[in-house]
């Protein structure tokens, strides 16, 4: 996907185009206001023409404007490829998992993009670990179980739903509880564990894609 000719100007369009690596042809998402912005141009948004809702509406690019349902996008956890898992209680906190047997329990890191802080959505949920090839997997449903990696199996306790709107994790087999970051934990090594989903920063996070 690139804005053709590379132009900068609002309305110029966006296009297929065989991939040659430059920068109207890389894409940044802003999480925050859900903005996707050509990398040759930050203060240009994509852009659906007049907000419309036929199918086949041509994409452009438009001075961004904030709030403008016309220039928001969500790149949902749905979507392929590999991610982190960042907490937002930290900056630059990644959901990382240090060891390869099965059981080990998952903790916070700095991020630095290595096999062990990537997952891939599989199934209906699941997170897999790129290192190990094995999934995010809730211990039990208590209070303070142990988030540990397990082979995956689609099993309920694998299987996680992401709450765009707080931002929260949830295992399906038990909703009312959340992912969360032991104590609020701002220092590399915290444990992640299974609690009562309260809405604090220790239960939110984001998907950034590779």
């Amino acid at each position: 996907m690139e804005v053709a000719g590379g132009q900068t100007g609002n309305g110029a369009a966006v296009q297929q185009w065989a991939c040659v690596g430059l920068s109207h042809q890389k894409w940044i998402y802003n999480n925050g206001d859900k903005t996707i912005r050509p990398a040759h141009a930050p203060n240009m948004c994509l852009d659906v023409p007049g907000g419309s809702w036929d199918n086949g509406s041509k994409m452009q690019i438009w001075e961004c404007i904030a709030n403008n349902p016309n220039q928001q996008f969500d790149l949902s956890p749905y979507w392929g490829g590999e991610t982190n898992i960042r907490a937002l209680n930290r900056n630059n906190f990644c959901v990382d998992q240090p060891e390869s047997f099965q059981t080990s329990v998952f903790t916070m890191w700095d991020c630095y993009r290595g096999v062990n802080q990537l997952f891939t959505r599989i199934g209906d949920g699941g997170l897999r670990v790129s290192k190990t090839g094995m999934c995010l997997d809730a211990s039990d449903n208590r209070n303070g179980a142990p988030i540990h990696q397990w082979s995956c199996h689609g099993g309920s306790n694998q299987n996680w739903v992401y709450n765009p709107r707080d931002k929260s994790l949830r295992p399906v087999s038990n909703i009312w509880r959340c992912l969360d970051v032991s104590g609020g934990s701002q220092t590399n090594g915290a444990k992640l564990q299974l609690y009562d989903c309260n809405g604090t920063p220790a239960q939110q996070f984001e998907f950034f894609y590779t």
